[in-house]
């Protein structure tokens, strides 16, 4: 009897569930089993078990809500206390032959080879087991010994302790402790769990905070449509008469993308994928034929916003926006442009509602002018078009006409946000000229529109309470925030990107500490928050220089929770190993609610975060915990039988209730319906001056950005006639990189006196959710981390197809194999997002690095990156607004910085 034989007669299948079955089957076979783990004791999984789907195994339903872009519910089948298998939730009861239902209805979030490899990463070999501590120097892996947890957090207290005592000693009103925790990519996110980190009940510390997948986007919105608008509903692409994509690749994350797209294909709708690599979403894009634009349209890297100001320009000319929404509903698109703020949003440095305050546009600073400059610059309608063309490469009239289809079709969508577009120096010009480009013509708040940004991915039908019982009884002090890129320079000498005047501003306002007039704060101690230490070596930028900062030996202490030995905690002197999402539940919503349940028990000597945080809470006296003998499980219980179906989603369907907390943790999410002629509109409700911003208007012109630090009483200006935060305009124009394709045109000639003639993109892979899985070596194997590059390129270099090569610039060099491909214009070379960095143990490599803050790199001798990790030929120079006060901090950049690749070392003359 086959397989498949066995499968249906054990079942017992309907041809349609089996069908189902054997499709989830095809998809994930080679992930099934286990490897490692346990003490021995535990039952035998046989080969037998991978193939036959036992009804005698349990069946947990659970999630994978790792950082990829959404999340998908999946069944993990248990024998013998360990995870066998992984199936997906693709048998979601339907009606027989109700298609359309099937289609558009409820969102089934499918997993990809990430979510179907959760049995290889949980029994990974290099999981963590039990508490180690480094005996040698930071970073020697064989100087790691297993010590005790009573060892282990009795150490970490006493460094706690002592940095109580140093805080005395240096008269300082804050712990000198930096929690890096929260900087980049956490593993998994419970949005249900209360309290905060341990240190903060103990005073004021220092918070390395950013988000690399949405920094830009997000001071992107808050000066223009501000933080409270919302995209519109993700089956409303079905309802729009052109989908532009823009520097997105939705079909590599989760939340049904690919399948929705698909369905918009099917429907006849023009799909444009704007992207400098040929992706998965631009091969499924048709073009727009009535306007002669091809499916994928590549600009070279950190060149969108200079297009999108060519079509901006375009539509004003040919008089295609849309003056009524825009005299309605913006601000700073005319000159001029005066308007008394009826919005309520209140001012985040001074507390006080805008409303009522008078704004009016500086001279110079509106929309029309700007565009109006570039034609006067330029010479004519043809020379700005030639100039948009000469810097992204794309011809002037794929960028007119897309200019025309976008301005002359309604309605219009562009789905743009926290992608490759914005993940550069310039990406917040980048993301409001999306933005400012669907207001411009009429879209924000139009079915079938939306304010040009992400697409959400459900009608995030639920507004969860608050848990009945907290954690702790102590007050959490706030924490003091700095920007999360620049890791070495905080830890010498503890500035970001802020002048020494704009951190003691900040300071002293946020949390009435006056740093004195050469501002800095001082760290001896980095701990990784709970929650996983987000592996910031790897995720921030200039890792080659965060690796340094990681030994210098002002650093006394460096504290990390993890699983794995990631490239961030090889570097730490105490790891403290956490449980997996598998070994405890969680709750957490947004596009879907998931509830997630306990799948196995802890492994080895793993901890929670909970159960760690609550360990050392009583060796610092701190009151932390969960009461009266409740679990992780009673508190979800709690938050969900406090919730209600929010006042949106119930408008649209009146009988919609919410599952017992019972039945959802049965089935493992909670779906809700929603079709196309009931898509929501993020901005829909928000009526005209009502929007969350200053002015309660959508911004052309963003007077927070503009006026920022006189706010602070910061008196100097910019020359622009601005207040000094960042160097660039808070507009929706093209701003210059701090380095680019500009930078190859004019030659530049870097520190180490070689000029360099290509662009690198790091885009989002397949098998990893940014660093995640990057130690899974079987998703590894079938996607390996090369340099993807241009025949010619590769050519005039003397590189075939895979050849090792070093990629390399003045901040760091990699050595990696080289994959030839036609994806990519000459040019541009790409090496994917969240590859592990690896030191070379015999290659060295002669960087240039600031490391004193003085705006003049120093020769550094560094390891070569034998693993990969792109963020090793990243700077750390950022120009972006960071500021405390707004959800955004920090600034990224990942795309768009000049290298060379070569056969030979780059430093044999």
């Amino acid at each position: 009897m086959s397989a498949m034989e066995q499968l249906m007669e054990k079942t017992q299948l309907s041809r349609r569930k089996f069908l189902q079955v054997a499709g989830a089957l095809s998809a994930t076979a080679t992930l099934y089993g286990c490897s490692g783990g346990g003490d021995g004791s535990q039952g035998v999984v046989t080969a037998q078990d991978n193939l036959v789907l036992d009804k005698s195994m349990q069946v947990v339903m659970a999630s994978h809500p790792f950082n990829c872009g959404g999340r998908c519910e999946l069944k993990i089948h248990v024998k013998n206390g360990r995870m066998v298998k992984v199936t997906g939730l693709g048998d979601t009861p339907r009606a027989e032959g109700d298609a359309k239902a099937e289609d558009t209805t409820v969102y089934q979030t499918r997993g990809c080879l990430r979510g179907y490899a959760q049995i290889k990463r949980t029994y990974a070999p290099d999981r963590l087991k039990y508490p180690l501590k480094q005996t040698k120097a930071r970073g020697d892996l064989n100087g790691f010994v297993r010590i005790s947890w009573d060892e282990a957090l009795g150490t970490v207290a006493s460094w706690v302790k002592e940095m109580q005592a140093r805080q005395t000693a240096l008269g300082l009103k804050y712990l000198p402790i930096l929690d890096c925790g929260v900087c980049t990519y956490r593993s998994s996110q419970y949005t249900w769990k209360t309290g905060t980190d341990v240190l903060q009940y103990l005073g004021p510390t220092i918070n390395l905070t950013g988000a690399p997948s949405s920094e830009n986007i997000n001071f992107a919105k808050y000066g223009t449509t501000g933080t409270g608008a919302g995209g519109n509903s993700l089956v409303d692409m079905m309802n729009t008469k052109f989908l532009l994509i823009w520097a997105q690749d939705p079909c590599i994350k989760a939340y049904n993308n690919a399948f929705m797209l698909t369905k918009a294909k099917e429907a006849g709708i023009p799909i444009v994928t704007v992207s400098t690599t040929l992706t998965d979403t631009a091969l499924l894009s048709t073009g727009y034929s009535k306007y002669n634009l091809p499916g994928w349209i590549q600009p070279r890297p950190a060149t969108d916003s200079a297009m999108l100001a060519a079509m901006a320009y375009v539509i004003y000319k040919k008089n295609l926006h849309d003056d009524a929404f825009i005299k309605q509903q913006c601000f700073g698109f005319y000159p001029g442009d005066t308007v008394v703020s009826q919005s309520t949003f209140t001012n985040p440095l001074t507390k006080k509602s805008y409303s009522g305050t008078t704004f009016t546009v500086p001279p110079g600073m509106s929309y029309v002018e700007y565009l109006n400059g570039l034609e006067t610059k330029y010479g004519s309608y043809a020379g700005v078009l030639k100039w948009a063309s000469d810097l992204s490469g794309v011809p002037t009239d794929i960028i007119e006409n897309l200019g025309i289809a976008f301005g002359t079709t309604k309605p219009a969508m562009m789905w743009a946000g926290n992608a490759g577009g914005q993940k550069t120096n310039n990406g917040m010009q980048h993301c409001m000229s999306t933005i400012c480009l669907a207001a411009m013509t009429g879209n924000t708040n139009k079915s079938g529109g939306g304010p040009g940004f992400d697409l959400g991915g459900g009608p995030g039908a639920v507004s969860v309470g608050q848990p009945a019982f907290p954690v702790t009884t102590a007050v959490a002090s706030p924490q003091i925030k700095v920007g999360g890129n620049r890791i070495y320079d905080m830890i010498k000498y503890g500035r970001d990107q802020r002048t020494a005047a704009q951190l003691q501003a900040d300071v002293l306002k946020s949390h009435s500490i006056d740093l004195g007039a050469n501002a800095s704060l001082h760290v001896e101690m980095l701990y990784g928050a709970p929650g996983i230490g987000g592996n910031s070596v790897n995720a921030s930028p200039c890792t080659t220089k965060n690796v340094l900062a990681l030994k210098l030996p002002s650093l006394k202490y460096y504290v990390i929770h993890e699983q794995f030995m990631t490239p961030t905690a090889a570097l730490a002197d105490i790891i403290l190993p956490c449980a997996t999402h598998h070994e405890r539940p969680g709750y957490f919503g947004g596009y879907y609610n998931y509830c997630h349940n306990t799948v196995i028990a802890p492994m080895y000597e793993c901890k929670t975060d909970l159960e760690i945080d609550t360990l050392l809470a009583q060796r610092l006296g701190v009151d932390y915990g969960l009461k009266n003998g409740r679990s992780e499980f009673d508190e979800m219980r709690e938050k969900w039988n406090k919730a209600t179906v929010n006042a949106t989603y119930k408008a649209l369907y009146p009988d919609a209730t919410l599952p017992t907390f019972d039945d959802f943790a049965a089935k493992g999410v909670a779906e809700f319906p929603l079709s196309p002629d009931k898509a929501i509109v993020g901005t829909q409700s928000i009526a005209a001056g009502k929007y969350p911003t200053d002015t309660g208007r959508i911004n052309f012109f963003s007077p927070y950005y503009f006026y920022r630090d006189q706010d602070l009483g910061i008196s100097y200006k910019r020359p622009d006639g601005g207040y000094y935060r960042t160097a660039q305009l808070p507009m929706p124009v093209y701003a210059r990189p701090y380095e680019g394709y500009q930078d190859i045109l004019e030659g530049k000639v870097g520190a180490k006196g070689i000029k360099y003639t290509l662009q690198f993109t790091t885009n989002h892979p397949r098998n990893r959710a940014h660093t995640v899985y990057d130690n899974v070596s079987m998703l590894k194997d079938e996607f390996p981390t090369v340099v993807k590059m241009h025949p010619v390129d590769a050519a005039t270099r003397g590189i075939s197809n895979g050849d090792l090569v070093y990629v390399f610039n003045d901040w760091g060099c990699l050595k990696i194999p080289a994959l030839v491909t036609n994806r990519w214009k000459p040019g541009i070379v790409d090496v994917q997002d969240g590859s592990w960095y690896r030191a070379s143990t015999s290659e060295t490599y002669e960087a240039w690095l600031d490391t004193n803050m003085d705006g003049i790199p120093e020769k550094q001798v560094v390891p070569v990156d034998v693993g990969g990790c792109p963020n090793s030929i990243t700077h750390d120079f950022d120009d972006g607004p960071i500021d405390p006060f707004l959800p955004a901090v920090s600034n990224n950049h990942f795309n768009g910085n000049l290298v060379e690749v070569s056969k030979t070392h780059p430093d044999k003359k």
